[in-house]
């Protein structure tokens, strides 16, 4: 590959960031990081193929950077419209999701 001997503009600094050894989670204040966690179920998925089942949102939770609960919802599912795996740590059974908010509800409120 050959390689160019023409000068780099002057404006190629402006264009490529300079290597930063910090993370980008540095520049903010840890007051203003907040963490998310989803829990998932899996349900079948509407396509017929592969995959076999789709993961959607079951429960949303919001901490801040003391870990204290900002936010945490259900999200509403239907008994019977999601596999439920006896081995999973989420604790969900068939009709743990039924009294959740819609998920274009949750979303509005995020």
């Amino acid at each position: 590959m050959p390689v160019s001997t023409e000068p780099v503009p002057a404006n190629v600094a402006a264009v490529v960031p300079a290597p930063s050894n910090l993370g980008w989670w540095r520049k903010f204040s840890t007051r203003d990081v907040l963490s998310i966690d989803v829990e998932k179920v899996e349900k079948p998925n509407p396509n017929f193929g592969k995959p076999k089942y789709i993961m959607e949102a079951a429960e949303i939770s919001i901490v801040n950077w003391k870990r204290e609960l900002v936010y945490k919802k259900k999200v509403q599912h239907a008994p019977g419209s999601f596999r439920v795996n006896k081995y999973a740590k989420n604790g969900f059974n068939s009709h743990s999701l039924e009294d959740g908010k819609p998920a274009a509800v949750i979303r509005e409120e995020l």
